[in-house]
């Protein structure tokens, strides 16, 4: 699960910068029993902000025990106080931490579409109106899935998000500008000479900021 202080460092920057929590805002917490430490860290945080945070904690089990007994009705269920809370908070700090990535390999993928399908208006609500970040947390399983142990997994992943991302961002704004005032790009390398057209495109958004 990393150092304490490599868990409060992450919590500081997903608080402050990724979503920059405001005092009187509400902060939603999403994760799942694993993601305990950095959650309570990001708790911490959000208080500190001046934030009220609003936890939402899953259990692993409870999401394949759903699957495997829920009808077609309960699938395509869409609980109204789900709509109420993404419509009311003002940010979402999501937090990616499974026990088996291979938890719902036996669910028929038909399932899991349909409930996709089903909590869409949910997500698109989300994404068009809060500010929100997502990040993995360091477990046995994602470490398996990249052929590391976990103390190699943590090394690499904490090296990816502790950064100075205020700085980047600045970078990268620059870089948006210049894209967004371009008409044409080029990438030159070995037996690479590639041109196309952004005329009249718009960049993306920095990194990290929600």
């Amino acid at each position: 699960m990393g150092s304490e202080k490599q868990v409060l460092r992450l919590a500081d920057i997903l608080v402050n910068h990724s979503v920059k929590a405001k005092k009187g805002e509400i902060v939603r917490i999403s994760c799942g029993e694993q993601a305990k430490p950095l959650a309570l860290a990001v708790f911490r945080e959000a208080l500190r902000a001046g934030a009220h945070p609003l936890l939402s904690v899953g259990f692993d089990d409870a999401q394949r025990i759903f699957f495997e007994e829920a009808s077609d009705a309960q699938i395509a269920h869409l609980p109204p106080t789900k709509r109420y809370e993404a419509k009311r908070i003002d940010a979402d700090i999501v937090i990616v931490a499974p026990g088996n990535t291979r938890a719902l390999s036996h669910i028929p993928p038909k399932k899991l579409a349909d409930k996709r399908k089903a909590t869409r208006p949910i997500s698109e609500i989300v994404l068009r109106r809060v500010r929100w970040v997502l990040t993995n947390f360091p477990t046995e399983s994602l470490a398996q899935e990249t052929d590391r142990s976990l103390p190699e997994y943590e090394k690499l992943y904490y090296r990816a998000v502790d950064q100075d991302w205020a700085a980047m961002e600045k970078m990268f704004l620059r870089a948006k500008k210049i894209l967004e005032k371009s008409a044409r790009v080029r990438i030159v390398g070995k037996d690479t000479d590639l041109s196309f057209s952004i005329k009249g495109r718009k960049a993306g958004r920095s990194p990290a900021s929600g």
